[in-house]
């Protein structure tokens, strides 16, 4: 009996950005690059490797782009409900890359980290 195991590896990012003509920003992950390790025959590889970066970039990774503000739950109702004064209105703003916050959004620790300024 033959068996096969396929070794694959990928490296992605997220980033902000706006989709279409539509002023919100919203989260998005990226595909940097696919390897799938040692398949004979080599063209094979090529063939499997063309065909999952094709599946992930038109089929996967578009149903995980997120509108920022959904990565916020109720942040209006929170804040009024620890004592700040606001409008009715929040805007959320993902804060510039500085020294104080390095990469915007990141991933650190397993976690999905993401930096917002508030404007009332």
């Amino acid at each position: 009996m033959l068996c096969t195991c396929l070794e694959l590896f990928g490296v992605g990012h997220f980033q902000w950005g706006t989709i279409g003509s539509f002023p919100a920003q919203w989260l998005k992950v990226r595909l940097d690059s696919l390897e799938v390790v040692d398949l004979d025959p080599a063209n094979l590889e090529d063939i499997v490797e063309c065909y999952l970066r094709l599946v992930l970039r038109l089929g996967v990774l578009p149903r995980l782009i997120v509108p920022m503000e959904s990565l916020v739950l109720d942040i209006t109702r929170m804040l009024q409900n620890n004592g700040t004064a606001i409008g009715q209105h929040v805007t959320l703003v993902p804060t510039a890359v500085s020294a104080d916050v390095p990469n915007n959004p990141a991933v650190d620790h397993d976690q999905l980290k993401v930096f917002f300024t508030l404007k009332d």
